[in-house]
């Protein structure tokens, strides 16, 4: 009783301010998504406990009826009342055999009731014992104990209740021995502390069966159980309340040695936990469903867990986040799948976590409509009312070199553009061209315009040619021819298009 774990704090503080909040939002839920799922222990209830403390009811005598009531001051001074009822039946496995039974161990029943009182100058309690069994040799067991308490002191009061019961058969037929045992545990504890002033209410339920067989060196141990503990604590600083339900199946391999070979088991553990403070309250919720193998070869394991947190404080803030995981371990190899939602200050976020994300439509006959993995996103019919095209201008401007009087820009698929200008004054010649970058396949079409300062410059009536036999991946040449009149050009423009 005074050894109480107090419930445990394991909520974060609201975070950061608005600006913080926009900037990192969606960091509150991806960690959580890479985050693997922690193992959950199968249940290991105890058994026996109960069935050794109740063996003190059994008299060293066959046949026993006794009654005590009393009352006497004990060594500290303390004034004590107490009475006692012990009950004993017996048969020896000498009595049996004569009748022709060959057991091995007694076949015997025994009760034993204890009711106390204590008073003191520093404390007063009051509590009962209550101790049940009967035994069929060493073989068949079955026992049930029930404890009740009450104390009283200056600054602390506790009440306790506790029972336990359960069941056992071991059998033994050549080399194989078998064990078979069945138990319930319950306590209610109720505590408050006037020094510390803290209140705790704590009440833990368990039931269970077990299996356990030996054949040589060989033992194998199957267990079920169920666990509920509930917490509720109050104090100075807050209150809370802590709920934790656990069930859970394993098939476990052991060696003569008491080492395990192999763990099977699969489990299922919901935890719920809320605290409320003078800045704040939070409420949280974690589900996890796990099978799990361990053997020498390693581990292989699938779980799911699903997490629900919610907090506000005075300042005004508000938080609420939803992650949903899915985890396998296989060779070695651990693999996340997952989808966090959350909302603080008002500013929302979404994050996945998967090798691939696709919407499908519903029906007999299902449509693709979305797909994204590694590779890239798949639409096969997109209707947008405005795209923008920033996320496109890096791999534009790495292919690319762009300037007024020459340049390329490559465009998706491998198309080339090229263009250039040239200025001054020509009345005719051969003006070779070299591309800014060289087509690697083949010029699709390459163009030359002429170009003149004024546009009624009739002595400005030259024109250009394109040299068919000087085209090139590298470049082109162009000629200007002027009339008898001595016309000329100001220079001309070429343009390119090629892969």
């Amino acid at each position: 009783a005074n050894g109480l774990v107090p419930v445990k704090e394991a909520v974060e503080e609201v975070k950061q301010n608005v600006d913080d909040i926009r900037q990192f939002l969606p960091d509150l839920v991806t960690p959580l998504l890479r985050e693997p799922i922690a193992k959950v222990s199968a249940l290991q209830l105890k058994y026996g406990a109960g069935q050794i403390k109740a063996a003190f009811a059994l008299h060293d005598q066959a046949l026993v009826a006794v009654r005590e009531i009393g009352t006497r001051v004990d060594e500290n001074g303390n004034k004590v009342a107490e009475e006692m009822l012990q009950l004993t039946s017996r048969v020896t496995e000498a009595e049996a055999k004569v009748a022709g039974i060959d057991i091995d161990g007694p076949i015997e029943a025994g009760l034993a009731e204890i009711r106390r009182t204590i008073a003191g100058l520093d404390f007063a309690s009051a509590e009962s014992v209550d101790t049940k069994i009967a035994n069929y040799g060493k073989g068949v067991s079955a026992w049930q104990v029930e404890e009740e308490r009450v104390r009283a002191e200056k600054d602390s009061a506790l009440a306790e209740d506790i029972s336990q019961m359960g069941v056992r058969i071991t059998t033994e037929i050549g080399d194989v021995r078998t064990e078979m045992d069945g138990t319930f545990n319950d306590l209610r504890e109720l505590i408050v502390d006037g020094e510390s002033n803290t209140a705790l209410a704590l009440r833990i339920d368990e039931m269970g069966v077990r299996i356990t067989t030996e054949v040589g060196d060989e033992k194998k141990a199957r267990e079920a159980a169920i666990q509920t503990i509930e917490k509720t604590q109050a104090d100075d600083r807050k209150a809370a309340a802590e709920r934790s339900d656990t069930i859970s199946s394993s098939v476990t391999d052991i060696t003569k040695e008491g080492g395990p070979i192999s763990v099977i088991n699969g489990i299922i553990q919901t935890i719920q936990k809320t605290q409320a403070d003078d800045n704040g309250a939070r409420a949280n919720e974690t589900r996890t469903i796990q099978s799990r193998l361990d053997n020498l070869n390693g581990v292989t394991g699938a779980s799911v867990e699903q997490a629900i947190n919610t907090a506000v404080d005075k300042a005004g803030k508000a938080g609420a986040s939803y992650v949903l995981k899915v985890q396998t371990d296989q060779n070695g190899q651990q693999v996340i799948a997952g989808m966090g939602v959350a909302i603080e200050d008002g500013v929302s976020a979404i994050a996945f976590t998967t090798d691939s994300f696709r919407i499908s439509t519903p029906g007999a006959n299902p449509q693709q409509v979305f797909y994204a993995d590694a590779e890239g996103v798949y639409m096969p019919n997109v209707r947008v009312g405005r795209i923008t095209f920033d996320a496109m201008d890096e791999p534009f401007t790495l292919n690319s070199q762009i300037n007024a009087d020459s340049g390329y820009q490559e465009l998706p698929g491998g198309i080339i553009l090229q263009w250039g200008k040239v200025r001054g004054y020509f009345s005719g010649g051969l003006f070779p061209i070299t591309f800014p970058r060289p087509f690697t396949q083949a010029v699709f079409t390459t163009q030359a315009t002429p170009f003149v300062n004024f546009y009624n410059s009739r002595d400005q009536d030259a024109w250009v040619h394109l040299v068919g036999n000087t085209m090139s991946l590298t470049g082109v040449s162009v000629t200007i021819r002027a009339g008898p009149s001595g016309q000329s050009l100001n220079g001309f423009d070429w343009w390119a298009v090629g892969k």
